[in-house]
This record gives C-alpha cells, structure tokens and sequence, in this order.
C-alpha cells in the first residue's frame, strides 16, 4: 500500500511538472511574440503599443511562480551546500530534511497571503489590458500549491531514505 502511495505521488509530481513547463513554454512564447509586436509597431510603424509591456510583466510573474514549481522538481534552486557536505551524512540529510520544512512553511504563508491578495483585486482592473487584477495576483496561489506539493513530495522522498524503507517499499 505505502509503495502504491509512492508511485501515484510520483506521477503526480511528474504530471503537475509537465504541467508546469508547458505553461512556461507558453508564457515565454507570448512574451517573445508580443515583445517582437511591440517593437515592430513602435519602430516600424510608429505606432507604440502599451499592452504588450503590461502583459510581459504578468507573464513574468507566471513565469517566477510555475517556474520555482519546475525547479524544485528538478532541484535547480540555488543552494549553498559546501558547509553541508562536510557533515556526516546522516547529519546532512537531517539539515536537508529541515531547509525542505522551512521552505514549505514560507510557500505555505505565500500561497495563504497570496489567495487573500488575489481576492482583494477581484473589482481592480488593469490599466492597459483591463483584466481583473486577480489574474496576475492568483499566479501566486498556483505556483505556490505547484510548489508545495513539489516540496512535499520531495520530503516524502527524503523521510523515506532517513528512516531506512528505501530497500523495504
């Protein structure tokens, strides 16, 4: 039963990674195509658009928030673990086991603010595109659940190789 868990929470961390590196590619797509607009009109044209730019900085702000559910998938976050290899393993992997625990706590803080944030901009529009301002904001409560169940799964992973069942499941 505990081995079934494992393997449904592996696909599922693999799919919600999936998930998330196709909206990148999306995001960066519309970014680039719109930038390319932008630039066309303003300089070919002569005609400046003003939307192009406040949509790149929504897209950007997707993009920071599914993108740190891609890397902490991959383990692609910066990490300073110089001092951390020196120790024992065991120690080690206790300290691991901890940052991983204080990561999910500050996500968790985000995502919660972050849905409260998103609910005060329900009636507050953007200035060019004229979209509720909860689109941009809620980017914060869909990372940060991407993020959360990246890291729990990650923990899940790591308790597993501490107390000893990585042979036993």
């Amino acid at each position: 039963m505990i081995k079934q868990f494992y393997s449904i929470m592996d696909r599922l961390s693999t799919i919600i990674n999936i998930v998330g590196k196709f909206l990148l590619a999306i995001f960066l797509a519309t970014m680039c195509t719109f930038t390319v607009a932008q630039i066309f009109f303003r300089y070919v044209l002569s005609s400046a658009l003003i939307w192009p730019e406040e949509l790149n900085i929504f897209l950007m702000v997707w993009i920071t928030f599914v993108g740190s559910s891609v890397a902490i998938k991959e383990k692609s976050h910066i990490g300073v673990d110089m001092f951390v290899n020196l120790l024992p393993q065991q120690i080690a992997h206790i300290i691991r086991i901890c940052s991983k625990i204080v990561v999910f706590y500050c996500v968790v803080l985000i995502t919660k603010y972050g849905f409260n944030v998103a609910q005060m901009n329900l009636d507050v529009f953007s200035d060019a595109l004229r979209i509720s301002m909860f689109i941009p904001r809620i980017s914060l409560v869909v990372g940060g659940l991407m993020m959360l169940f990246q890291i729990f799964y990650l923990l899940m992973l790591d308790f597993k190789v501490f107390v000893g069942q990585e042979g036993k499941i």
